[in-house]
């Protein structure tokens, strides 16, 4: 499946895309972070102007985002978001019910596409619940539940979802310690765990590194390509 990430956009204006989400989406550790490898990619690719803006809060839930949306989504009128949410949905201290998220959701699409802007579901990565049992055990229990209701909800309102959870946990079954070395904790990536969600974004668009400096690119990514071609082969 692949994505016109240019759909909403004129003809002569700069593209505006926000990522929208919570720890999953914000820039808080060193290296290049996925959003920025899709900036990246549009800007060689297109060879055009972008405005790509980063707005995860740790600890955000879809509650949290619904409080911003007017402050932030309304006042920047993007003509894409990417959702990354759930993670924190599903803390059992933070009281949204699953029933709730799911018309979080909703709400969140009714009134992001009320802006004529487009939106796209992710699910997180494959969190690594034999870790996350040990403090966690309830939000260990329920992740999955939500990040099944992520694929319901844009099935049910069809709009295109980039289902990293399915790839991730086929990797995590088959090859552990590969799956580790992407991740900082139980619940996020580092830096390589970026990169691969970075180049399975950019797949999703239909975008690629940058032909002119190619090399260059395929040398820094060496090991987030490996890492993807090992997904791509886990997912036939």
């Amino acid at each position: 499946m692949s994505f016109n990430i240019e759909q909403k956009k004129q003809e002569n204006e700069a593209l505006r895309v926000v990522a929208f989400g919570s720890s999953n989406t914000q820039r808080y550790t060193t290296g290049m972070h996925w959003f920025d490898y899709v900036e990246m990619a549009y800007k060689n690719v297109r060879n055009k102007a972008g405005l790509f803006i980063n707005s995860g809060i740790s600890g955000n839930t879809t509650d949290d985002l619904l409080e911003r949306f007017d402050r932030e989504l309304v006042l920047l009128q993007p003509h894409l978001v990417i959702i990354t949410i759930g993670g924190n949905d599903c803390n059992p201290l933070k009281n949204v019910p699953l029933d709730k998220y799911k018309d979080n959701l909703r709400e969140l699409h009714r009134k992001i596409t009320a802006l004529g802007t487009d939106i796209i579901f992710q699910t997180y990565y494959a969190c690594d619940l034999e870790r996350l049992r040990g403090d966690q055990p309830q939000r260990a229990e329920d992740v999955l539940e939500y990040m099944q209701a992520i694929r319901d909800m844009a099935a049910e309102l069809d709009c295109p979802l980039i289902d990293h959870y399915a790839r991730w946990q086929k990797l995590l079954e088959h090859d552990v310690k590969v799956y580790r070395s992407m991740m900082k904790d139980p619940l996020h990536v580092n830096a390589l765990g970026n990169m691969v969600l970075g180049l399975d974004i950019i797949d999703f668009f239909g975008l690629k590194l940058g032909a002119e400096r190619i090399e260059e690119h395929e040398k820094y990514c060496n090991e987030g390509l490996i890492i993807k071609s090992y997904l791509d082969k886990l997912a036939e």
